[in-house]
């Protein structure tokens, strides 16, 4: 009986957000842009980027892969971490 409850309570909010997005198409436009210009087809096949350019007050500076790695700590560690253990209980709980 509960867990319908939470379930309810999911598609209620899907619901209800659908039928908000929907008034605000229906009255003009929206007041917000939900997703933009959405190209087509595929992205190009290329390796990821491992680096980035920051503008900082009018200032461009370019981050390395080793820049980004050295910010995240140990998030680079620990997120992985916590992903596996997820995965390992949500395979441990259909599993029953």
């Amino acid at each position: 009986m509960f867990n319908y409850v939470g379930t309810a309570r999911n598609a209620i909010l899907v619901i209800v957000c659908g039928f908000i997005g929907y008034s605000f198409c229906l009255n003009g436009p929206p007041p917000f842009k939900v997703i933009g210009d959405v190209p087509q087809g595929l992205p190009a096949v290329k390796p990821p980027p491992f680096g980035y350019y920051e503008d900082n007050n009018g200032t461009t500076v370019y981050h390395t892969f080793f820049e980004m790695i050295s910010n995240l700590g140990s998030g680079i560690i620990v997120v992985p971490l916590i992903t596996l253990l997820e995965n390992i209980a949500v395979c441990k709980a259909f599993g029953k």
